[in-house]
């Protein structure tokens, strides 16, 4: 039987490139794992693993290693970055520093190559290049222009309410600062989608399994609050409440397959619920359309075309299947390519919830199907995305967000839409304002300071290279 050190070898030392993208999601503590684990899995290459942290030997002498990602965007959440002013944080006694902290910020601070990326692809108009760029350059001092804060005004939600009732937005996304803000939401978009569609809606609940309680109240109360809890990061990633409609637009919650691409966040369109045979005898009795239907049984699953894919391992066996149906058409290997059967998934977790004044910790194991909305999210989601079409922006906080963080959430939200036209905001009060005219934290602006200066020595070593006026050509070219 292989050992932990078997399968961290087997995983480490065969490679030569490690990419690293959305670095300034990474934990610290993370980081510093990986940075150790490499070393250890490759030390039989000569490699001393008390170095792992060292300039020029991080993830165990890696040949290529490309960190991607922009301080200036969300941190981990409840966590320390590599962003992180380490020192004031220690000083505060905030949270708790520890040498590891120290080594894996200033083992990635000490690679010594950089690239500054200054153009992107995602912008279709004027307006968004210069509202980020005002958001990042604002500073106490020379704050954000009153003519970048106007962009941003005139689509607040109190003047676009018409705008809403629009296919760019009724069938758009939405983007909100936490779960709190979207489950509603994600409910009501269902609801409309699906009479619009006139097709039902599936109520799927949870099976949860559990301790009873003696109080037949308590016990009510228990099951409500646990099929109710927004976040489904609390609840093992699995929704308490799942509503469905076909040609929804869904994503995994969780890791499927990792090897065929289907991981966490992956989209696809809900194609059938698959019910229990009673629930479907009993929704063949129901007049046709619309309407909202709550099986008495788990379903058996759910059929879904994903997005972008072609490798189900359900592929050969539904060529095989529609040939032997004599249904076969132009586009069978696309389609069997992308179709999935989604099955029931278990997960355990912990949760502490108030019932009547106390607060107590419950133990949870839940089946459920790890699919929720796919056009609505957190903005730790949203982060790395471009969002074609309308985008609701809910820029509301809940109590116990610094301002440091909001504004690094308010940056990645706004900046998801290709077109300033292509978002509605809520919530863009007076206090948002006053944090876009601060501007983004001063820990943040030092790290990218420092990053731009050896960005700018980098380009002036690489220039030498005789690629490097090619490469310039093309890049010039294809802007």
């Amino acid at each position: 039987m292989k050992s932990k050190e078997d399968e961290m070898q087997k995983r480490w030392q065969p490679k030569l490139l490690l990419i690293q993208d959305e670095i300034s999601l990474v934990p610290s503590l993370v980081e510093n794992m990986m940075l150790y684990r490499s070393m250890r899995a490759r030390q039989d290459l000569g490699l001393e693993p008390a170095g792992y942290a060292q300039r020029g030997r991080l993830f165990g002498c890696m040949p290529i290693v490309l960190i991607a990602g922009d301080f200036m965007q969300m941190r981990p959440a409840n966590d320390i970055s590599l962003g992180d002013d380490l020192e004031a944080l220690a000083l505060s006694s905030k949270k708790n520093i520890h040498p590891e902290h120290f080594a894996a910020k200033d083992a990635i601070m000490s690679i010594e190559t950089v690239v500054h990326l200054q153009k992107t692809n995602r912008y279709r108009d004027e307006h968004m290049p210069a509202v980020t760029a005002g958001m990042r350059a604002s500073r106490p001092g020379a704050p954000m222009p009153e003519e970048l804060l106007q962009k941003l005004r005139s689509r607040r939600i109190e003047s676009c309410k018409t705008e809403l009732k629009e296919d760019l937005f009724k069938h758009g996304h939405v983007v909100g600062m936490y779960w709190e803000n979207i489950a509603r939401s994600m409910v009501e978009r269902a609801h409309k989608d699906a009479q619009e569609l006139n097709v039902p809606l599936y109520c799927l609940q949870a099976a949860d399994q559990r301790h009873k309680k003696k109080s037949m109240a308590l016990e009510a109360q228990l099951t409500h609050k646990l099929l109710t809890v927004p976040n489904l990061h609390k609840t093992g990633k699995l929704q308490g409440m799942l509503c469905l409609h076909e040609s929804m637009i869904v994503r995994l919650t969780d890791v499927l397959a990792p090897k065929l691409g289907l991981v966490k966040d992956k989209l696809a369109m809900v194609l059938k619920i698959d019910l229990h045979h009673k629930d479907q005898t009993r929704l063949d009795n129901l007049p046709s359309g619309f309407q909202q239907f709550f099986p008495e049984y788990m379903a058996k699953g759910i059929w879904v075309k994903v997005l972008k894919h072609n490798s189900s391992p359900m592929k050969e066996h539904l060529l095989r299947e529609w040939q032997r149906q004599d249904t076969e058409t132009s586009t069978d290997d696309a389609d069997a390519g992308s179709i999935l059967f989604i099955e029931l998934v278990h997960s355990q977790f912990k949760i502490e919830l108030n019932l009547s004044g106390e607060t107590e910790k419950v133990d949870v194991i839940r089946w459920q199907f790890p699919l929720t909305h796919g056009m609505l999210r957190t903005a730790f989601a949203a982060q790395g995305l471009t969002l074609e079409g309308g985008v609701v922006v809910d820029l509301r906080r809940a109590g116990g967000l610094e301002d440091d963080d909001w504004w690094l959430a308010i940056y990645v939200m706004l900046s998801r839409a290709r077109k300033l036209e292509n978002l509605i905001l809520l919530g863009f009060t007076p206090q948002v304002e006053e944090l876009l005219r601060r501007g983004p934290p001063q820990n943040l602006i030092d790290v990218t300071k420092r990053l731009e200066t050896i960005a700018a020595t980098s380009m002036e070593s690489l220039s030498a290279w005789p690629a490097y006026d090619s490469a310039m050509d093309a890049a010039s070219s294809s802007a």
